[in-house]
């Protein structure tokens, strides 16, 4: 029995002195044939969405990138991942720190008539050395976690970048639909405006039945409640496209 607070102790001290296994990261680099079948690539747009070539949605698209809160909220994870990378590294190497001091002082002295005074300035320089050895791996392990890390925060960066941009280019085209929508009802609306003009007035020359005349202005009304619709769809496709870009 009197040994069994020895055992424990060295159990736990052998327990803390165990580092994590060794990591290994896999190779997630896509294999790149050295031959392509299509075109040179040189003459390929630098980003995607170029291939639209519609200088207003390109403007949108940077825009976007620029502005957006989560856009900025994934840029700001990705740089405060890197700052951490730096601090997780620097301790594994000596940490130096130098100080310095001056002081000055006067004192009377009462011994010698008339009294007199005494100054004296004295100046000191300290220079420390820590370095803590990485005997069991603890180090090595932070940086290599913060490095980790460091590549989730950069893949969901240009993850989000992205998407983003995907989502732009919808909203954009969304805008773009509905705006054409909204022309082609105004022009059905015209037309209908002009026939039940026609109709009313061979109505009031009694060529047409009254019949005719409210058939026509049902449908008018028809036309132009569709485009109230139109209307409210092409806004709401425009604001969902000023919230991607981060106006307000």
């Amino acid at each position: 029995m009197k040994r069994l607070p020895f055992v424990l102790a060295a159990t736990f001290v052998v327990a803390g002195c165990g580092s994590a296994p060794p990591v290994e990261i896999p190779d997630a680099t896509p294999s790149i044939p050295e031959e392509w079948t299509a075109a040179d690539s040189a003459s390929a747009p630098v980003v995607w969405w170029d291939s639209f070539e519609d200088e207003r949605l390109e403007t949108l698209v940077r825009e976007a990138l620029l502005q957006n809160p989560d856009m900025v909220a994934a840029a700001a994870r990705l740089d405060a991942a890197a700052a951490l990378a730096r601090i997780a590294g620097a301790d594994i190497w000596p940490q130096v720190s130098a100080g310095g001091r001056a002081a000055r002082q006067q004192q009377a002295s009462f011994i010698f008539s008339p009294p007199r005074d005494f100054r004296s300035t004295s100046y000191g320089v300290s220079l420390d050395v820590a370095w803590e050895i990485d005997l069991w791996g603890r180090l090595r392990n932070q940086k290599s976690a913060a490095a980790a890390d460091l590549q989730a925060a950069a893949a969901e960066y240009h993850g989000a970048r992205l998407s983003l941009a995907g989502q732009t280019i919808k909203a954009w085209f969304a805008v773009v639909e509905s705006t054409r929508q909204v022309e082609l009802a105004e022009e059905t609306v015209a037309s209908y405006r002009r026939t039940a003009a026609n109709v009313r007035s061979r109505y009031e020359a009694g060529v047409r039945p009254a019949l005719d005349l409210r058939l026509t202005l049902v449908d008018r009304a028809n036309a132009e409640s569709f485009l109230l619709l139109r209307k409210q769809l092409l806004d709401r496709a425009r604001r969902q496209l000023e919230v991607l870009i981060g106006r307000r």
